[in-house]
């Protein structure tokens, strides 16, 4: 059947299973510094700045189960030059073991020039009346979600999901998508099932730092000796922020895919 059609049906289901054999102790280094000052230039004008630095490392896994993706060849990229090694304790259990050259142990990178500026000023236009406005830039880099760390190692054979989705209560094919990874042969590592191939979550390589930029106006009047009146401005716009992105999805089929298949029209088939 058709999930999605299922699903808008009220008749859909979904079970899984996930199983660990490397519990997730994901752990990390903060740095921060600030500096601020406020200097009135004039009886009337008050003028706030300052400047903060934050920096938040990658999760750093002890026994390196972490993998991301090549885009150059469409495979997984793993940190364990051999990812059973996190099996062995010959290797400590991943945590001393041979790693890939060039690949992050933490499987990215995050932003490090976080400079963070603010900005204020405050102008009494007359007695009873004060102009405000201020912009300020603030980043977010303390990546710590459940999903984000069954991401960062959310591949086999560190992490396996097996799901099924059913249909329920309703006279429609059934669907089910389980299997994902059939048992493997000892010593080796579980493989994706072939026909049709399964998909599995990765970490971008390079993470840029979720930023909001902030910005106020206001004007507060005073009203008689116990009433006052104020109107205010807020702006804001926000970038980076963590998504799911399908980078496997298929092209339209339409020009010269017009008449190719699913598989083919996508970028790894």
């Amino acid at each position: 059947g058709f999930d999605l059609a299922d699903y808008f049906m009220g008749a859909w289901e979904q079970q899984f299973l996930q199983n660990s054999a490397a519990p997730y102790a994901g752990h990390q280094t903060y740095w921060g510094f600030y500096g601020q000052d406020s200097w009135r230039l004039t009886p009337k004008l008050t003028v706030n700045y300052g400047l903060r630095y934050e920096y938040w490392s990658p999760w750093l896994v002890p026994r390196n189960t972490t993998a991301s993706f090549n885009y150059a060849t469409g495979n997984i990229q793993y940190a364990l030059k051999n990812p059973l090694d996190y099996l062995s304790s010959q290797y400590c259990y991943g945590s001393c073991a041979p790693i890939n050259p060039g690949v992050p142990r933490e499987s990215y990178r995050n932003g490090n020039k976080d400079f963070e500026p603010r900005f204020g000023i405050a102008y009494q236009v007359t007695t009873n009346t004060t102009f405000r406005a201020a912009f300020g830039q603030y980043d977010d880099d303390n990546i710590n979600m459940v999903l984000f760390t069954q991401t960062q190692d959310g591949v086999a054979p560190f992490f396996l999901r097996d799901e099924t989705y059913q249909i329920n209560s309703q006279a429609v094919p059934t669907g089910f998508m389980n299997g994902s990874f059939p048992a493997p042969a000892p010593g080796s590592i579980p493989q994706p099932t072939d026909n049709p191939p399964d998909a599995f979550r990765f970490v971008a390589r390079y993470l840029p730092t979720p930023t909001v930029y902030q910005w106020s106006a206001s004007v507060q009047r005073r009203l008689g000796s116990s009433w006052s009146l104020e109107t205010n401005y807020v702006g804001s716009h926000t970038i980076h922020q963590l998504q799911y992105v399908d980078v496997n999805s298929p092209a339209l089929p339409q020009g010269a895919l017009a008449d190719a298949t699913l598989q083919e029209r996508r970028p790894y088939p």
